[in-house]
């Protein structure tokens, strides 16, 4: 249902104040319904709280006479970043917001103070409003809005991100303000510019700037992008810049493209080409384009000394020149293309015009931190040690670690750009270029232990010593960061017989600002039995990262997460290969397999002539694309039999679908056995009602089953015994509508894993009550979450069922 804001009494001829029919309009969507503000003017003097699923408009200046739908906001009690539009979750189009303000680029100096932007001090900005904001949880998507004459066009100061722009012109005093930053700000086509600069980020939250941003115009501007220090502080390690940023064009800057703080650090960027090109230096009484800062702020001496300033450049940085590179302007105090505080020997910079750039202080990756002696044992006891093989239960799975402290968790960091400290070059020549790496979140209040089991201890954590080798040491290594400044770490081994011997009993300092590797080496109990590796002690009020755990015999080995030989790359052999009592058994198939584009799985297998048999037998256990003409019902999966079904299923563009539309609706296979890992791609709507693509598993019937529900947040392990339903577990995962996941379940005895997208999310151990119920459940397939009054399909594809390894 869609209301009109005319009917609520709203003025389009801009006289009176329609501040109120937009406020009792919002009022009567309840974030269920849409609203529409045709053409014209106005007036509103408050902040509105946008609760309506679209808000929309005509579009500003769709032909020469007329200006679409304009929201003229003037407030009656002005505060700073004070928003017209206070934006909730949903859709705002075709609207235009324009402020009090006609902020001039030649009279910038009355809204700027000098002293403070000689500082990058936020303060240096008078007061004023901004167009739209977005706050805590919301997440909307924004088409063909406009903003002119504000402080701020675009406000970014929600938690969870996924917000995206499309055809949208931000502009104001700033275009757009990235005060928290997310890492999941998308922005498509349009243009972001600014009397002072296109993006203003800042040091407060996250910091910096992350996101998605594709043929964006973001030039005509002093400055491109542009970092302060605002309520954040001076932090000695703000986040500069992150993401991939895709032909945003820096077109006819004033000052510079991007301007960074010397000591904001900038990981896991890709920049495709800046499309850069300079206005002209003289801001009065210049030709051209004229887009320097006037006088009173920057003299003419000072103007154009760089095309960037990009702070420190960390891992993974890709800087290339598909587009106009930056290069040396042709003003007086010119100096150089780029100002580089740090850089990284890896990073890819022929984007910068390098032989004009200024690198203030160039870091190997190598060794850096290490004095010559420790290089060298390093160096000579790598070459002389085997592969290792891990004594812990597999270090990367956060379900075989437990965090002591209630409230206090672990979980894997899905995207190590975002790492608050970069992995050290350490860490990417032992560990590995990509490793896993666990962050530990106290509860504020407790001092947490972390514990991780050894290989074949039996009971529960602080119990039942494993028997290894009484003649041979036991050495351990870790990499740890974070705490607090004056922070320390203890990481031992405890073992004996009545778990009362302790290893390595040692502090650990200095991980606040950088990677520590702790290693024991040397020791051993008296009788050879162990129990556990643990770090005592984690500081309460502050996040700690920890990476390649290892424990092995003897001495410190090149690390591996479990019991076998690893390589995180391929192994080449210079002659020949050779092997005893191989079985060659690898992911759940005892002969090799391939996938095809779909992941399903194909058994390479020839005849006694030497021939390929063709084509390539099915290798799991069933299997169903759904890739065949839409039809009514799913019919038979290519392997794995009919499917069974409650309430209506279809095929629509190579895709399952539920027609009926009810919760809990699901449609399965029977299975030859009960243990079995079964994938599917899946996905839906999750936020403004529920519908969304799902699995069950050990399912005898609809009274006795496992399945999963998602929601906007998280993922849960739910079972249904004599049809009473319970949530074993949960795991804390933003999921977004409309975007396809894929989810794994493991099912092998009494053990259940479900895995998102590749990283596990939940570990359980099936209870006794469950066992009962559900261990003879063969029946796995597709289930369907359902509440409210959703808009999105829920679709399935890929469904596979597959052997365990």
């Amino acid at each position: 249902m869609e209301y009109n804001v005319l009917h609520f009494g709203a003025d389009p001829d801009g006289i009176n104040d329609s501040t109120n029919a937009f406020k009792q309009a919002l009022l009567a969507c309840d974030n269920k319904h849409n609203l529409y503000v045709p053409t014209g003017r106005y007036i509103i003097k408050d902040s509105l709280d946008v609760t309506c699923r679209v808000l929309r408009g005509d579009a500003p200046f769709v032909d020469s006479s007329s200006g679409g739908t304009t929201l003229y906001f003037s407030p009656t009690s002005p505060t700073d970043l004070m928003p017209c539009l206070r934006a909730g979750s949903g859709i705002i189009r075709d609207i235009m917001v324009w402020g009090a303000t006609s902020y001039s680029l030649p009279n910038l100096a009355n809204w700027i103070d000098k002293t403070l932007f000689d500082q990058d001090r936020y303060e240096m900005f008078v007061a004023g409003q901004v167009a739209i904001g977005v706050y805590g949880g919301a997440t909307l998507t924004f088409e063909n809005v406009r903003t002119r004459n504000i402080k701020v066009g675009l406000l970014l100061n929600n938690n969870v991100g996924h917000v995206t722009s499309r055809d949208c012109t931000w502009s104001g005093l700033a275009g757009v303000y990235v005060k928290t930053n997310n890492y999941d700000y998308t922005f498509e086509r349009g243009n972001i510019n600014g009397t002072f600069c296109g993006i203003l980020i800042g040091t407060s939250g996250n910091s910096g700037l992350g996101g998605a941003f594709w043929n964006v115009h973001a030039g005509f501007s002093p400055y491109g992008i542009y970092q302060c220090i605002d309520d954040g502080g001076a932090r000695i390690d703000p986040v500069g810049l992150t993401g991939s940023l895709d032909f945003l064009q820096f077109e006819v800057c004033g000052e510079a493209a991007i301007k960074l703080l010397n000591n904001a650090t900038s990981n896991g960027l890709d920049i495709n080409g800046f499309g850069f090109s300079w206005a002209s230096h003289i801001q009065s009484g210049g030709t051209g384009w004229l887009f320097a800062l006037p006088d009173t702020l920057k003299p003419l001496n000072e103007k154009q000394k760089y095309a960037a300033y990009l702070g420190k450049i960390g891992a993974n940085v890709r800087i290339e020149s598909y587009s106009a590179a930056l290069k040396k302007s042709g003003a007086p105090g010119a100096i150089g293309s780029v100002y580089i505080h740090q850089l990284a020997n890896s990073a890819i910079l022929s984007g910068v015009n390098v032989s004009q750039a200024t690198i203030a202080n160039r870091i190997d990756e190598a060794y850096t931190t290490l004095d010559l002696k420790t290089v060298l044992d390093e160096r000579q006891h790598r070459r002389n040690s085997p592969p290792g093989l891990n004594l812990l239960q597999n270090v990367n799975d956060p379900a075989n670690w437990k965090v002591s402290g209630t409230g206090a968790t672990i979980e894997v960091v899905s995207d190590l750009s975002t790492l608050p400290v970069p992995l050290s070059p350490a860490i990417k020549q032992t560990v590995g270029a990509s490793p896993v790496v666990l962050k530990i979140t106290p509860n504020g209040v407790d001092k947490p232990n972390l514990k991780i089991k050894f290989r074949g201890t039996s009971g529960s954590l602080d119990q039942g010593p494993v028997q290894l080798d009484t003649g041979r040491d036991v050495a351990y290594s870790i990499f740890i960061q974070g705490g607090l400044s004056n922070s320390s770490y203890s990481a031992r081994i405890s073992g004996g017989a009545n778990g009362d011997e302790y290893l390595y009993p040692y502090a650990i300092g200095g991980a606040f600002s950088s990677w520590v590797q702790a290693v024991g080496r040397g020791q051993r109990t008296t009788d050879g039995q162990y129990i556990q590796f643990y770090i005592a002690e984690l500081p309460a009020t502050a996040p700690t990262y920890i990476c390649g755990a290892m424990v092995t015999y003897d001495d410190v080995a090149p690390f591996s997460p479990g019991d076998k030989h690893y390589f995180e790359q391929g192994v080449l052999i210079g002659n020949e290969l050779q092997a005893d009592n191989y079985v060659g058994r690898v992911n759940g198939y005892d002969v090799p397999v391939v996938r095809s584009p779909r992941n399903i799985p194909y058994k390479v297998a020839i005849d006694d002539s030497g021939a390929l048999i063709s084509p390539l037998p099915f290798a799991g256990l069933a299997y169903d694309t759904f890739v065949r003409a839409d039809a009514s019902s799913l019919g038979s999966a290519p392997a794995g039999g009919s499917w069974t079904v409650s309430g209506a299923w279809a095929i629509v563009s190579n895709e399952a679908a539920n027609t009926s539309d009810v919760d809990g609706n699901a449609a399965t296979l029977a299975l030859p056995g009960v243990d079995y890992a079964i994938s599917c791609k899946v996905k839906g709507q999750l936020t403004g009602g529920v519908r969304m693509a799902s699995l069950t598993f050990r399912r005898v019937n609809a009274s006795n089953q496992f399945w999963l529900s998602i929601d906007a947040t998280s993922i849960k392990l739910n079972r249904r015994v004599a049809n009473t339903a319970a949530t074993p577990q949960t795991y804390l995962f933003a999921f977004t509508n409309d975007t396809y996941y894929t989810l794994k379940v493991i099912c092998k005895g009494r053990r259940i894993r479900v895995y998102v997208n590749n990283m596990i999310a939940i570990d359980h151990s099936v209870s006794d009550t469950e066992h009962a119920a559900t261990g003879t459940g063969q029946n796995a397939g597709l289930y369907l979450l359902k509440s409210g009054s959703p808009t999105i399909a829920a679709r399935w594809s890929n469904f596979i069922v597959e052997p365990n390894a």
